[in-house]
């Protein structure tokens, strides 16, 4: 998928146009993977580190918690006006949901490093931003932005139980906050990475942190 598809894909004028993406170097692929693959047996590159295989592991688990928010927005049915499907969207994007909690252990890992990641392990990180985690925010963040005034609206069916439930929280407060907290983590997160990258795979690194980083401030201005 390419940039300029991706930022398409966003569904609403709004967000599009709240990012003047630039294209990267190397198109954004649509695959979809469970987790970041590893070198094989057979491969003649020299095999991952320890520490670069925990640390693509805690990358992966990133990208599982988005395609799992995914799942759950996109099952959800404005005619069921269930208020406990709308309340786990909010709480797996909120401050202590599945996508920050995610975020902050792959940033924990990377802060533990001691060492420089070698070319192939750097590629490997590279790619998996390129064709994995831009793709998959572009299209959690796309579908959001469709259903918020559906999940908005049977946010208030139950505003009492709601509140209740999300400890005194309104819902779009609930994702705001937690979509501007990954936001500063997933910077963070960038910024560590690159740190400890090859410099061959800085810039292109760079780039594609560059592009989530508009995503989900696009997406914050949206829901808000």
């Amino acid at each position: 998928m390419r940039v300029s598809n991706i930022v398409a894909s966003l569904s609403t004028a709004t967000l599009a146009s709240a990012m003047a993406l630039p294209f990267l170097s190397t198109p954004i692929d649509s695959t979809t993977t469970a987790s970041i693959q590893l070198a094989s047996a057979t491969d003649t590159v020299v095999p991952f580190s320890s520490e670069a295989t925990a640390l693509l592991a805690k990358l992966a688990a990133i990208d599982t918690a988005i395609t799992t928010i995914k799942s759950s927005i996109g099952k959800f049915q404005p005619k069921n006006n269930n208020i406990l499907d709308v309340v786990e969207i909010a709480k797996s994007l909120g401050n202590n949901g599945i996508l920050n909690l995610a975020i902050n252990n792959a940033l924990l890992q990377t802060q533990s490093l001691n060492v420089k990641l070698t070319s192939n392990e750097s590629q490997r990180v590279t790619d998996f931003f390129k064709t994995d985690l831009a793709s998959h925010y572009a299209d959690v963040l796309a579908l959001l932005a469709a259903k918020k005034d559906d999940l908005k609206n049977a946010s208030l069916s139950n505003s009492s139980l709601l509140n209740l439930l999300l400890g005194g929280d309104k819902f779009i407060d609930t994702i705001s906050h937690g979509l501007q907290l990954g936001l500063a983590k997933q910077d963070t997160l960038s910024a560590s990475l690159i740190k400890i990258l090859d410099p061959a795979y800085q810039t292109a690194f760079s780039e594609v942190a560059n592009i989530i980083q508009k995503l989900l401030e696009g997406s914050i201005r949206v829901v808000v």
